[in-house]
């Protein structure tokens, strides 16, 4: 992972249907997700962190969580970018 990474432009997402996708296990959907938010992620983490290591592991640990819950937001009609951004935003919290 690289600090200079570009945007991705953005594409409309179907709402609660991403998290849906990524919920059943599809690849394709989380990386989807992947690109339009890592650069938004990676640099809101980088901001409030000091090392490149450290925010590549936050930002490991985030896009992991993502996984693992989508599920639980699957229903809702969450945007699932806006979504993966407050799991970053609440990761940093809990490491001050």
């Amino acid at each position: 992972m690289s600090a200079t990474l570009a945007p991705v432009p953005h594409v409309l997402l179907a709402q609660g249907d991403v998290l849906g996708r990524i919920a059943s296990g599809d690849r394709d959907a989380f990386a989807q997700l992947y690109d339009l938010s890592i650069v938004t992620v990676f640099n809101l983490i980088r901001y409030h962190l000091t090392t490149t290591a450290d925010t590549e592991a936050m930002t490991r640990e985030v896009y992991l969580e993502a996984w693992r819950t989508a599920a639980q937001h699957a229903p809702a009609e969450v945007d699932a970018v806006r979504w993966v951004i407050t799991l970053a935003h609440r990761h940093v919290i809990a490491h001050s």
